[in-house]
């Protein structure tokens, strides 16, 4: 198996990598500062509880997380957490999966 990795790297308790950087591909997409590809497995966004969620401090706008109380996909509008459903004018998981927001 082959790594490449180009541009600055800083290696600690944080990783940075100057650039895009791709997994599961040799080269990432011209468009993507992150590219994921799989046949075989899927992105798993990180996975906490509602509680844990609303204790992020402070929230970033473009957070997205999955909440494990809820069963639902959020995320941080600069203001509020949304949830990721029909009811919130978001999305189902199953529209997720229609539309590949879940990467597999």
């Amino acid at each position: 198996m082959a790594y490449e990795i180009k541009g600055d790297v800083t290696v600690g308790r944080n990783i940075s990598i100057g650039g895009k950087a791709s997994i599961g591909s040799g080269t990432p997409d011209a468009n993507a500062i992150l590219h994921l590809l799989s046949t075989t497995q899927a992105f798993i966004p990180p996975r906490m509880t509602t509680t844990q969620k609303l204790a992020i401090s402070p929230a970033t706008e473009g957070m997205v997380v999955f909440d494990t109380t809820l069963k639902k996909f959020s995320y941080y509008n600069n203001t509020t957490w949304v949830n990721l459903d029909a009811s919130s004018g978001g999305i189902t998981a199953a529209d997720a999966i229609k539309y590949a927001l879940v990467l597999g």
